[in-house]
């Protein structure tokens, strides 16, 4: 078993094909912030049953950061009642994070 076995069933066959991992790594290489933009990567049966998971059946927090009070990158936690009444500019984001799956889905996984 190669280290491609497992991603297989997941990720579109030329992705995998020593000529598209060489391609790929050429490109990473090449670009000045080591970045790498790949499309039709994933299998679209997969996609297809990543996002209904993501859209209907995943279960999300909501967060909010404030920029970091000790001067560390990043940010700190807050709950919603400290945001609301933080000053604006001390506010850095809000985003839901998923927090695991609804147990009405447990047996679509």
């Amino acid at each position: 078993m190669n280290d491609f076995d497992a991603l297989r069933e997941w990720v579109q066959p030329q992705h995998l094909a020593t000529s598209g991992v060489d391609s790929h790594r050429a490109d990473f290489e090449r670009h000045p912030l080591h970045v790498l933009y790949i499309t039709d990567f994933l299998k679209a049966d997969k996609v297809a049953r990543l996002a209904r998971f993501l859209d209907r059946e995943a279960t999300y927090e909501q967060i909010y950061v404030l920029y970091a009070t000790d001067g560390k990158y990043g940010g700190d936690q807050v709950s919603a009642d400290v945001w609301r009444t933080a000053d604006k500019d001390s506010r850095w984001y809000t985003c839901k994070k998923m927090t695991g799956h609804d147990p009405r889905f447990r047996l679509s996984l």
